[in-house]
């Protein structure tokens, strides 16, 4: 893959945006976008894949399917030291891999690089085709994107 990989790092309390963020820049293999403090920068950013652990504030499965559905990828970053709620949290939401907080800068970059790979391959790949299924509800406020949401998510984990 010829181009640089951009990397967007979710607001995290732990220590792993800054050692990601010093390697690359000591390191190369990748290009910083920016720092995400809310679901809407995620949203808006420019970049390829965004860093996320499973503690952050924003991270939804609704948040994971709007970026896959807009090109982005999303990999998940977990404290072991949490216990598996921590790594089944990320899947759960959807994210397209995980890897440990405590990853060295050459591990973030190879799974961020293999994640981007794959990404181009999948574009590549004839995909089957689809159904449309609406949602709707009777008035607002009454969960119906959560549904559409959910149920989306569902349907895609059960085609992989």
């Amino acid at each position: 893959m010829g181009q640089v990989v951009e990397l967007a790092l979710a607001a995290s309390a732990r220590d792993w945006p800054d050692r990601l963020h010093r390697h690359v820049l000591d390191h190369g293999g990748a290009r910083i976008a920016g720092r995400v403090l809310t679901a809407t920068q995620a949203l808006e950013g420019t970049y390829d894949i965004l860093l996320i652990d499973d503690v952050c504030s924003f991270l939804s499965p609704g948040l994971v399917t709007r970026l896959r559905c807009s090109g982005k990828q999303v990999l998940g970053v977990f404290d072991r030291d949490d216990g598996p709620d921590a790594k089944r949290r990320l899947l759960e939401c959807g994210v397209g891999d995980v890897i440990e907080a405590d990853a060295t800068g050459d591990e973030f970059l190879a799974q961020s690089t293999a994640m981007a790979q794959a990404s181009v391959s999948a574009a590549i790949t004839p995909s089957r085709p689809g159904r449309t299924i609406g949602v709707i509800g009777v008035s607002a406020g009454v969960g119906a994107t959560e549904v559409a949401v959910g149920l989306a998510w569902s349907l895609s984990r059960a085609v992989e």
